[in-house]
């Protein structure tokens, strides 16, 4: 699990916040619709996504920066 840290630093970049809210407005109204097995994928695929660039961002200071290990 990422902490609620990591995704509040995560959603400070425009880009991340952007597609942030455009995924959760298509959750929702998948939601809204009851298309369950609709919104089961698009869960899965907005977590997985954004944990995928949280771990990504994360790493990249390390691989610029060994000292940091």
């Amino acid at each position: 699990m990422i902490a609620e840290r990591y995704v509040l630093l995560y959603l400070e970049h425009h880009s991340h916040r952007k597609r942030a809210t455009k995924e959760h407005g298509i959750l929702l109204d998948l939601w809204l619709k009851r298309d369950i097995e609709a919104l089961r994928k698009s869960v899965h695929t907005h977590i997985s996504q954004t944990r995928k660039d949280l771990t990504s961002d994360m790493e990249y200071p390390l691989a610029t920066n060994p000292s940091k290990k």
